[in-house]
C-alpha cells in the first residue's frame, strides 16, 4: 500500500486532469487544424473581401477599414494581406496571388 495520503493522491489526480483535459478538448474541437467555425473561403472571395476593406470604390485607401483589419489581424498579417491585395489589383488577373492561412503564396506553391 502507498504511503501517500488520500488527499495528496486526489490533488495529483485533479492536477493531472486539469492539465490534460483542456488539451484533449482543444484537439477534438480543432480537428483538421482549424477553428470549428472557420469557413473554407475561396481565394477570390478573400481577395475581394480585403480589397473592399483596404480600398474605397474610387481606389483611394479605406483608412477606417485598414485600421480595423490592422487591429484584428496584427501588423505582420496586415502587411502580407495588403501586399497580396495590391498585387491582385495591379495584376489585372484576379486570383493570381492567393492567401493561405494568412500567408501570401502563389498558386501551385
Amino acid at each position: 500500500m502507498s504511503d501517500e495520503h488520500i488527499l495528496e493522491k486526489a490533488a495529483k489526480e485533479i492536477a493531472t486532469w486539469l492539465d490534460e483535459m483542456p488539451k484533449k478538448v482543444a484537439e477534438e474541437i480543432m480537428q483538421g487544424g482549424r477553428s470549428p467555425f472557420a469557413a473554407d473561403v475561396p481565394e477570390q472571395e478573400k481577395l475581394a473581401y480585403y480589397n473592399d476593406r483596404f480600398f474605397n470604390p474610387d481606389g483611394t485607401p479605406n483608412v477606417v477599414g485598414r485600421q480595423e483589419e490592422y487591429d484584428r489581424i496584427g501588423p505582420q498579417q496586415f502587411n502580407q494581406v495588403l501586399l497580396a491585395v495590391t498585387k491582385y489589383r495591379m495584376s489585372g488577373t484576379p486570383g493570381r496571388q492567393v492567401l493561405r492561412g494568412g500567408r501570401v503564396a502563389r498558386r501551385g506553391a
